[in-house]
């Protein structure tokens, strides 16, 4: 008895053949996501940088007043703290006589007592008093480093808070905190979490690729393609 062999020859596949197919489409689609990703982590990491780069090389100073608070201090009833975060965000530039300067609106009291500027290390203040005449007080430091940092505490009694103004000698870019600022805060931290997104998503890829390549090792023999006849 002689036995023929069909092979079936046509566009549809299924089995092993269709999975073998489909990893190689896979895989042609897989190659440009590491391209993709790179691409997408340095326009971010350049943008901050960029950023980072702009705040740094000009005088900015930034400034954060906090909401008032009540404070107990003996014989003034109804006292407020109010605090002043200030900060030197400049790489290269140094503030000469920065003066801090309170206005009290009226109705409002400064205790000037209970006034006070703290130096975070390794920042240094000077020795200078407060300077109080009627509703202002005003403080001057000789020099502001780059990246020192200050907090003023400002006691007072009232509704309203004391109004803050500065002055110095060079020109100072003075702004409250924003989404730029905190690039410069944080850029150390967002570069280390960018190329933490972009070593993950690579090694993803690589093992990802290595299980597509073992399954197209296997073998991809579809029987169903044969038709055996005799």
């Amino acid at each position: 008895m002689l036995r023929s062999w069909n092979l079936q020859v046509g566009p549809q596949l299924s089995g092993a053949s269709c999975a073998r197919v489909s990893g190689r489409e896979w895989t042609v689609a897989s190659d440009k996501i590491p391209l993709v990703v790179t691409l997408a982590v340095a326009i971010v990491g350049w943008s901050a940088t960029y950023v980072v780069g702009r705040i740094t090389s000009a005088p900015t100073l930034e400034y954060e007043v906090s909401d008032p608070s009540p404070v107990q201090i003996v014989g003034q009833p109804g006292a407020q703290r109010m605090r002043v975060r200030l900060a030197n965000l400049t790489r290269a530039a140094t503030f000469k006589n920065l003066t801090v300067v309170l206005l009290a609106p009226k109705e409002t009291t400064l205790l000037g007592d209970a006034i006070e500027i703290l130096p975070l290390p390794p920042a240094f203040e000077g020795n200078e008093p407060w300077k109080l005449r009627g509703g202002m007080a005003r403080y001057t430091i000789p020099k502001v480093q780059p990246g020192w940092e200050f907090v003023v505490q400002v006691a007072f009694t009232g509704k309203v808070p004391p109004v803050l103004r500065f002055e110095s000698d060079d020109s100072v870019y003075t702004t409250v905190p924003t989404w730029e600022t905190r690039f410069v805060r944080y850029e150390v931290w967002i570069l280390a979490a960018l190329a933490a997104v972009w070593a993950s998503v690579i090694a993803m890829f690589v093992l990802v690729s290595f299980g597509v390549s073992l399954r197209r090792k296997r073998p991809t023999c579809n029987p169903e393609m044969f038709d055996e006849t005799g």
